[in-house]
Parts: C-alpha cells; structure tokens; sequence
C-alpha cells in the first residue's frame, strides 16, 4: 500500500474495504444455504441471519462518521488483536494433528495450490510491471 506510492495505498484502501463489506452478503447467503439444507422446512430469517453482522455494520458506520474517538478505537483493535491471537491460539491446542492428516489432505492440497498460484501470478505482474 502506502510503502510503495500514495496512490497504491489509496487503492488498497478501497480494495480493502470492499473485501470486508463482500463479507455481509456472503455470510447472509452461506446461512441461508446452511439452514436450506440442514433442514427441509420453511427457513425464517430471523434463524438463520448471523446477528454480529448487524454489530459489524454499526461499528462501520459510527467510524465512517468519526463518532468512535481516535483513543477509543485503538483500544478496541488492540483488544480486538488480543482477543483474535487468543482464538487462534485456542484452536491450535485444541487440533489433532493425525485426525487433520487425515481428513484434510485434498483442501491442504488445495490451498497449497492457490497459494502457489497467488505467488507466481504476484510475481508475473511485478515482472510485466517491471517491479522486480
């Protein structure tokens, strides 16, 4: 972002954000499709919509308009980047690993892969780009 230009950053920004809003929808619809098939009869909305959303849209929205003070919001991602270490930590220790081994190996496979793909796309791009 902002370590290569103003205008990268810029762009990034935006990039960024919309990444994060696609969020809403696409939690709607896998709840939606979620609760279709775990259950054949009539699906309320009200069951299946994932509430936090609702909570997501508000914090957007108060710090669009500048209502959240600047010392508050950090508190906030710095607690938020507390509480997510301990999540990730917490689903760490609780992972077996030969259970994963061996349920796992075809969506490794295919992270590998993408993950492969993504660096070797990156790198296609700088190179055209003449970055590298």
């Amino acid at each position: 972002g902002y370590a290569f230009s103003e205008e990268a950053g810029s762009f990034a920004i935006i990039v960024k954000l919309a990444r994060t809003l696609s969020i809403v929808p696409i939690a709607i619809l896998f709840s939606w499709i979620n609760g279709r098939s775990s259950q054949r009869k009539q699906v309320s909305l009200q069951r299946i919509f994932p509430w936090f959303i609702i909570l997501f849209l508000a914090a957007v929205l108060l710090n669009s308009l500048s209502l959240i003070p600047p010392a508050f919001g950090a508190q906030v991602a710095k607690s938020g980047r507390f509480i997510m270490v301990m999540a990730l930590g917490a689903v760490g220790l609780s992972t077996d690993a030969r259970a994963m081994a061996c349920s796992a190996t075809k969506p490794m496979t295919h992270g590998f892969i993408i993950s492969v793909a993504v660096v070797l796309v990156s790198y296609l791009v700088q190179a055209l780009l003449n970055q590298i």
